[in-house]
C-alpha cells in the first residue's frame, strides 16, 4: 500500500473512527461487532483509496458501508441459526425492512413469520399493476 493511502486512511480513522463505533454499536447493540465492522469499513477505505476513488464525504461513506456491513451479518446469522434450527431454508425466509429510526443513520431489522402461519403463506406483493 502506498504512504497516501494509509495517512487519509489514518486521517479518516482519527477524524471518523470513535463517531461510527458508536453508531455501529448503536445499530447492533454489540460493541465487540461494532468494533469488527468499523474495521473492515476502514480497510474497505483503504481499498477505494489505492484504487484512485475518494468517497466525497468519507465519514458518510463509512456509516453507509458499516451500516451495510451489519445487514450483511444479520442475515448471514439469520440463515445459519434458520438452517441450525432444522428448517429448510424458504421456511425461514427473513422479511427485512429499514427504519429511519436515528437522525444520522438507518437500522436493519429481520423478521421472520413463523412456519405456518398465514402471514407466512400468503405472496406479497410487488405493488405493481
Amino acid at each position: 500500500m502506498r504512504a497516501y493511502p494509509e495517512s487519509c486512511v489514518e486521517a479518516a480513522y482519527k477524524e471518523h473512527g470513535p463517531g461510527l463505533i458508536r453508531y455501529l454499536t448503536w445499530l447492533t447493540r454489540d460493541a465487540e461487532a461494532a468494533q469488527d465492522l468499523a474495521q473492515e469499513a476502514f480497510l474497505r477505505l483503504a481499498r477505494e483509496l489505492e484504487a484512485g476513488r475518494s468517497p466525497d464525504r468519507i465519514g458518510a461513506w463509512l456509516r453507509r458501508v458499516g451500516s451495510n456491513l451489519a445487514t450483511s451479518e444479520a442475515r448471514r446469522r439469520q440463515v445459519a441459526s434458520t438452517e441450525s434450527a432444522g428448517a429448510s431454508p424458504a421456511c425461514g425466509r427473513a422479511r427485512w425492512s429499514v427504519t429511519a429510526s436515528a437522525p444520522s443513520g438507518v437500522t436493519a431489522v429481520a423478521s421472520a413469520p413463523a412456519h405456518g402461519s398465514e402471514e407466512s403463506a400468503q405472496p406479497r406483493s410487488s405493488g405493481r399493476q
